[in-house]
């Protein structure tokens, strides 16, 4: 444990250096629970607490973003703000998306997100926070070169003009994901010509 709480030490120091919230506040609850480990239980709450800090304002800024963008409705923000209210989940749910965001898209990282989205607790009972657009917004304006936002009503109508197979399904999977980027994969190269950069771009 005490060379694992050093290492976890220096990785925070880097990670506060590069600005990198979501890894701050993972690296501060493990940090918390080798220092309980040890008996420095004062030091370890201490660091439990600051993790918790963290990732409140890592929420914060997130839902920012979100309001800014405009892309979610009204009740859909209202779910993710219930949702990510409860620090454990809310943690969970960063740390799913800091690793879906850190390569390529895939299946397994996507799963990720989908589980820790379908643990995020929604007090309204109107608010629905296990949606397409709530699970594919913070992604799509992460990396629009990599990820594209799920709208269903306006994703299907293109796909349907497009004569593409959408395979979608109201369930949250890696399947109707995998062609949606498929289709913007497409359509953006068609796009190059005339100034498209990425899937902002496609998306509007």
């Amino acid at each position: 444990p005490q060379r694992a709480l050093m290492l976890h030490t220096r990785a925070l120091e880097r990670a506060q250096a590069t600005g990198r919230g979501e890894l701050v506040g993972q690296i501060r609850a493990t940090r918390g629970r080798l220092l309980s480990t040890l008996g420095r239980r004062e030091e370890g709450t201490k660091e439990m607490e600051a993790s918790r800090a963290e990732f409140e304002e890592i929420s914060k800024r997130a839902l920012a973003v979100i309001a800014k963008a405009n892309l979610l409705g009204r009740l859909e923000v209202m779910a993710l703000r219930e949702g990510l209210a409860a620090p454990e989940t809310a943690q969970r749910f960063f740390e799913a998306l800091s690793a879906l965001l850190e390569q390529p898209p895939q299946a397994t990282t996507f799963d990720a997100l989908v589980d820790a989205i379908l643990a995020l607790p929604a007090e309204s009972a109107r608010a629905k926070v296990a949606s397409w657009p709530v699970l594919t917004v913070l992604p799509f304006l992460a990396r629009p070169d990599r990820f594209m936002f799920l709208k269903p009503e306006i994703s299907l109508e293109c796909a349907e003009r497009m004569r593409f197979d959408l395979q979608y399904s109201t369930d949250l999977d890696w399947i109707p994901y995998e062609s949606l980027l498929e289709l913007s994969d497409f359509l953006l190269e068609k796009l190059r010509p005339y100034g498209a950069q990425d899937f902002i771009d496609v998306q509007s």
